[in-house]
């Protein structure tokens, strides 16, 4: 039995990815915090989007979206983007979604991390021919 406000070290539990390092709070804090070893991304927590040390990149050749693990293993494309080059191409972490404009088409994309769920996020004439793209973390 604990005594009331006693410290349980949280990472006792391995809340943390097997890429990430557990950092218990201390009282009063609850929790742990889970920090990415360095070359990884993530939350780093197991329940989250844990630790990837994907890089992904567009193929203008193949017109596709590839991805594969910093050693050049696991290489795969994830999105086939037809007969269009993705012109840039945005990680948005927190969310696990992949961002990337099309120009010909006029338009920005988005699908999970992996591939899947890919849909048109905007399309307009207006705005013209799209190139990069930058994600606000903070308003979203």
């Amino acid at each position: 039995m604990c005594e009331e406000g006693a410290d349980i070290d949280v990472c006792l539990t391995n809340p943390c990815d097997a890429q990430a390092t557990c950092t218990d709070n201390p009282p009063p804090t609850l929790g742990a915090n889970c920090t990415c070893n360095p070359g990884y991304m993530g939350d780093g927590h197991v329940g989250g989007t844990g630790c990837s040390d994907y890089v992904y990149w567009s193929d203008d050749h193949d017109d596709d979206i590839k991805r594969a693990h910093r050693d050049g293993s696991g290489m795969e494309t994830i999105i086939d983007t037809g007969s269009s080059v993705a012109e840039g191409l945005a990680l948005d972490h927190a969310g696990l979604n992949i961002y990337w404009s099309v120009r010909d088409a006029h338009a920005i994309y988005v699908a999970n991390k992996d591939g899947s769920s890919a849909r048109t996020l905007l399309t307009s004439p207006a705005i013209e021919l799209p190139e990069g793209i930058v994600l606000d973390p903070i308003y979203g």
